[in-house]
């Protein structure tokens, strides 16, 4: 079999909910190229993987399994997943996310394939909030109403892609860094990834190809705001140290700023003085660092 052009990424962790929409999603596609389906269901304690059995069962030639015997846990599932994928781009979608368009890899590999100045592409995402009727999860769509190109500044300011809606060239992501497992939001370090190797551009497509569900369940949906703040801070510490190796010094710097700041006003709303200070002096330290 040849190399396939595209590999599609996917993990999975107790999705029983959602699994079959996104198997759906990647058995409907029509493309011109060769394409693999690779997916990691990590070890889920419902009815995920055998859902995954039945469509491999009925599509034989289509998936490639590289479900871990042993759960690996979130970032580890990544990594082991991104390592089995081979072809030229990735196409991300997670187990609980799916397409809705069935030409939407022909669409974007078509895109990058002509247009040799981009690393990765992405889309308009439709957000399926199970938490809450007034969402929080608002991806760049949003706020715009045509296609448009991005760099890696903004993407300081907000990680603005939908993971089920990115097409990357895979040959900017390898070898992934060795304590790629160590950073909390796996994703989101891919895009920087990808701009600091390529120094290439992102592009956007105003036009909805996917639905990206927010729930309770899985691994990393629904944690509390706070958590997420440190998560945060931890990961453009890390960032700071391993990936930009001294470049963008000033947008990282800032997203400390905000992010220590924002903790410090969530610890005064619930009356955690002591622990606000410390935030407090934080913020304080790297306004000064940013200064001088």
């Amino acid at each position: 079999m040849n190399k396939p052009l595209v590999s599609i990424f996917c993990v999975s962790y107790n999705h029983e909910q959602f699994i079959a929409q996104a198997l759906d999603g990647f058995v409907m596609q029509k493309t011109n190229f060769d394409y693999e389906k690779v997916i990691s269901d990590d070890c889920s304690t419902d009815n995920t993987k055998s859902i995954i059995n039945e469509y491999i069962k009925k599509y034989p030639k289509l998936f490639k399994d590289v479900s871990p015997r042993k759960n690996l846990g979130m970032q580890k599932n990544w990594l082991h997943t991104l390592n089995a994928c081979t072809g030229k781009y990735i196409a991300l979608c997670e187990g609980d996310d799916y397409w809705t368009d069935a030409n939407k890899l022909q669409k974007q590999v078509d895109f990058m394939e002509a247009n040799d100045e981009y690393v990765m592409c992405f889309h308009k995402t439709e957000v399926s909030d199970l938490l809450s009727t007034d969402s929080k999860y608002k991806f760049v769509g949003w706020c715009l109403d045509e296609d448009r190109d991005f760099t890696i500044k903004e993407y300081f300011n907000w990680n603005f892609c939908a993971t089920t809606s990115i097409v990357f060239k895979s040959a900017y992501l390898f070898p992934l860094p060795q304590d790629f497992v160590e950073y909390p939001v796996g994703d989101y370090l891919v895009g920087f990834i990808l701009f600091i190797r390529s120094q290439k551009k992102a592009r956007y497509f105003h036009q909805n190809m996917a639905v990206y569900h927010n729930h309770s369940g899985g691994h990393g949906k629904g944690n509390a705001i706070e958590i997420y703040y440190k998560s945060m801070i931890d990961f453009y510490k890390k960032l700071q140290k391993n990936v930009l190796q001294g470049n963008y010094l000033k947008e990282s710097t800032e997203q400390l700023i905000s992010f220590n700041r924002k903790l410090y006003k969530e610890n005064i709303q619930q009356h955690k003085y002591f622990q606000a200070s410390i935030y407090f002096l934080k913020y304080l330290i790297f306004r000064f660092k940013l200064k001088f």
